[in-house]
């Protein structure tokens, strides 16, 4: 029993070892978090009021916090990350830069409200290598168990077996660096690959993540934060285009009793596909451009979506010659 023991300690420090120096996931996201929080300090130190802007992957590859401050003397950083994480994780590290009288900027792709808000592995990972547990807690929950946390410190078998394959075929042990990450915390990547289009967003929400953006909207009230929603953009072909709009619409409606809504007239659907890196919500550069600058307007003009705006959408099945850009890139 002694040796089971030692030999189980034994692993778990090896997992440890691992998943705090050695993952490469977890090394990539350590990296560009450190970015970002170096910027947020930077901002509130040297610009005070600022937009943190957080999401998942989307908001990592959309948003130029550098040329929000360059061009629209806009404070902000770009708070991004993984998918991955969870919406929990997401928010917890967003929320821990924001200060009072800053601008909470909620990018969260739809589906992060769909599924289950318990932090993943990849979330517990990072935030256990952040020497943050407490980013696992949640607004509304009990404190996540700390000793659960330390036994998710490991990698899975589909983790493994995916990198010995890179070993052996000498492919980059992570798809991303962090050089390809700027100082404000935007990614670029010179990776192309087939774009699969953005399914409708599940709704109605759930009853927990209804009380889960309850509890995010009061702790901004209390902590003098000013939460906004901002529906990501992903890629959408333009015969999908009233599915997946009706559908954004029907999840705004949900938001809104929580939060204002930025009013982006393209209902999160872009549909020009070599605007896409190397998924549907990876905005190349010119596109993170447009993306950047239309968020700035809709901040800078206070634009944001009333219900019956929104309501008059649904009711004419959402004209998509009315509501989709023309400009073309």
């Amino acid at each position: 029993m002694a040796l089971l023991l030692c030999l189980a300690g034994l692993a778990l420090g090896v997992s440890i070892v691992y998943t705090f120096w050695l993952n490469p996931e977890v090394a990539f996201f350590k990296s560009i978090a450190e970015k970002k929080l170096s910027w947020s300090e930077k901002m509130t130190r040297e610009e005070g009021k600022k937009l943190v802007i957080y999401g998942g992957s989307s908001c990592l590859f959309s948003i130029d916090a550098i040329r929000l401050l360059r061009e629209r003397h806009l404070p902000a950083v770009n708070a991004g990350l993984g998918a991955g994480m969870g919406a929990r994780v997401l928010t917890q590290f967003a929320f821990s830069q924001a200060k009072r009288g800053d601008t909470l900027v909620v990018a969260l792709e739809p589906d992060l409200l769909a599924d289950s808000l318990e932090p993943p592995s990849l979330g517990i990972q990072f935030s256990m290598a952040m020497g943050h547990p407490e980013w696992l807690d949640g607004l509304d929950a009990p404190r996540f168990p700390r000793l659960n946390a330390v036994l998710a410190l490991h990698p899975g078998g589909f983790h493994f077996f995916t990198l010995i394959g890179k070993c052996f075929s000498g492919k980059p042990l992570y798809r991303y660096s962090a050089a390809e990450v700027d100082a404000a915390g935007w990614e670029q990547t010179p990776i192309r690959l087939p774009v699969r289009p953005l399914e409708p967003p599940k709704i109605p929400l759930t009853m927990a993540v209804k009380q889960w953006l309850k509890a995010l909207k009061d702790d901004c009230g209390r902590k003098g934060i000013l939460p906004v929603y901002s529906l990501p953009w992903g890629f959408v072909p333009p015969e999908s285009l009233p599915q997946v709009q009706n559908a954004n619409i029907g999840l705004l409606l949900e938001i809104m009793e929580f939060m204002p809504v930025l009013k982006d007239p393209r209902l999160g659907c872009y549909s020009n596909k070599e605007s896409f890196a190397d998924t549907c919500w990876h905005l190349v550069p010119v596109a993170a451009g447009f993306r950047t600058g239309e968020l700035a307007d809709q901040i800078q003009n206070q634009r944001f979506w009333l219900r019956p705006e929104l309501v008059s959408l649904v009711s004419q099945e959402v004209e998509s010659e009315r509501i989709t850009p023309r400009r073309k890139l």
